[in-house]
């Protein structure tokens, strides 16, 4: 089904109108040009697969959970686009691969949800990505491996994490996390058990 006459997907509009986020907020991208309000969906509810703009995953391996950082943030959702003829599920194991040198279990993968970006300014030109609605699939899994011959001044091959690291659970600093992270942190941690 496409965008209706509002510029909204009416099966996102149907998702979202019988699930509430976990949880919400705003913020500006794009040198101060692309207000964006963020909603965490914690639902495994199927959405418009045209509205997906990155696939993300909170990745545990030995010895807790892969935090990484970039020139913005400190996060637990590494991620990215998909490219042509990739499965969801082989888009994630790529990119956790690319971005942490973390080699993923597919078979670990669990869906989480989903978050939503909706604009809330005027579309801008040359925009290239979906309008007024955008998607992140949210999901959690195993990373039993590293890269061989990995340390830890590696960084991802596409210049944007800068660093990743492994944190004990009980350690993690949630503080430093956007609001939208933690729902998905902590269901991710509910479904493992934590230690």
């Amino acid at each position: 089904m496409t965008q209706g006459s509002t510029g909204r997907h009416p099966e996102l509009l149907d998702v979202l109108a019988r699930n509430r986020p976990a949880a919400t907020h705003r913020e500006v991208w794009g040198a101060g040009t692309l207000p964006l309000e963020f909603s965490a969906y914690l639902t495994t509810a199927r959405v418009p697969d045209e509205l997906v703009t990155s696939v993300r995953c909170i990745v545990t391996a030995p010895g807790g959970i892969v935090v990484c950082e970039n020139r913005r943030e400190q996060h637990v959702l590494p991620g990215g686009r998909l490219e042509s003829g990739e499965t969801m599920t082989e888009a994630v194991v790529r990119e956790i691969a690319e971005e942490t040198a973390w080699q993923l279990d597919p078979q670990t993968l669990t869906y989480l949800g989903f978050v939503h970006l909706a604009h809330l300014g005027p579309r801008p030109d040359g925009y290239a990505y979906p309008y007024p609605d955008g998607l992140q699939l949210i999901f959690g899994g195993i990373a039993r491996s590293r890269s061989v011959g990995v340390d830890a001044a590696w960084t991802d091959t596409e210049g944007w994490e800068l660093a990743s690291r492994v944190v004990p659970p009980a350690e993690l600093d949630e503080s430093v996390l956007s609001p939208i992270q933690i729902p998905f942190l902590r269901r991710h941690l509910d479904g493992q058990g934590r230690p």
